[in-house]
């Protein structure tokens, strides 16, 4: 009997190894950045998310140090895991923007201090020719050359073929914030690049596609300058300048220094205007005829 149990023993059906039970288990996460586009990934639970992000930002081409990830808003380390977070198969991780601080600290780590609230920090845009937009969080300390480089690896676009202006006025890489007195929510606009006539990029090696600088000045005598090829209509001027002024286009008149009044499709070219020269702004009148 010994004997017949120990051969009906043998053909049972073999049980698990225990370091098969311990195998870690594999799921599905999505990383979804600010624009809504995702990038699905399947690792094991015992996978460190720091090979995870730098697999993603080399297939975005983002620098890894100018973005963050979260999940349920907090912040995700290098070292973590999906079992010691306890994420689930199809969950979601957000990749957002770095804000940048002097200091190098990140954000995004739970309710903020109230004294890390504003006035230290305060939200900048920059818009390009086409008008696409991206913001940026920053203290009012922080050299803008953080901001500048952070957008171009953002965008794709090599730092020495870009200028970023403020109120017409070339933005340097030590300048800050405060500095230049932006407040929250102020403007900056980048610009491609003047190109010599040795064939650069930028298709702007025609040196008949000059620039001028024309200063603006309103009724407070405040003066505004802008930058703009001759060829240029004066619209982008006229658009420009009312953005930055907070007001509506067509609450504003121009005039040049002779007393004639600038159309939106006027050039520099067409009025015959010299680097440097002067226009004058001043607010539409309501109403009826003009009083002079």
């Amino acid at each position: 009997m010994a004997q017949s149990d120990r051969s009906a023993s043998s053909g049972a059906e073999p049980q698990p190894k225990p370091e098969d039970a311990l195998k870690p288990k594999q799921l599905s996460i999505k990383i979804k950045n600010q624009q809504e586009a995702e990038i699905f990934f399947r690792i094991k639970t015992s996978t460190k998310f720091g090979k995870v992000f730098e697999n993603y930002c080399e297939r975005e081409e983002v620098a890894r140090d100018s973005v963050r990830f979260l999940f349920d808003n907090i912040r995700i380390h290098d070292h973590d895991t999906a079992a010691g977070l306890e994420i689930e198969d199809g969950d979601e991780i957000q990749c957002v923007l770095e804000q940048l601080g002097g200091d190098g600290t990140p954000g995004g780590e739970g309710e903020p201090k109230p004294e890390d609230q504003a006035p230290t920090q305060l939200n900048v845009k920059v818009v390009d020719q086409e008008g696409n937009d991206l913001f940026f969080k920053i203290k009012k300390n922080t050299a803008l050359k953080k901001v500048m480089d952070a957008y171009c690896t953002r965008q794709g676009k090599t730092r020495g073929l870009v200028r970023f202006l403020f109120e017409g006025h070339r933005i340097q890489d030590n300048d800050t914030p405060d500095t230049l007195e932006l407040e929250d929510g102020d403007m900056i606009q980048v610009f491609l690049e003047q190109q010599g006539g040795d064939g650069g990029e930028g298709g702007e090696a025609d040196p008949v596609q000059k620039h001028v600088t024309i200063r603006v000045k309103d009724d407070a005598g405040q003066e505004t300058t802008f930058k703009l090829k001759k060829t240029t209509p004066f619209k982008k001027l006229m658009d420009a300048y009312a953005q930055q002024q907070g007001k509506a286009p067509d609450s504003l008149r121009f005039y040049t220094s002779e007393g004639g009044r600038v159309q939106a499709v006027d050039t520099p070219d067409s009025l015959e205007l010299e680097d440097g020269d002067l226009i004058d702004v001043h607010i539409e009148q309501q109403g009826g005829a003009d009083d002079f």
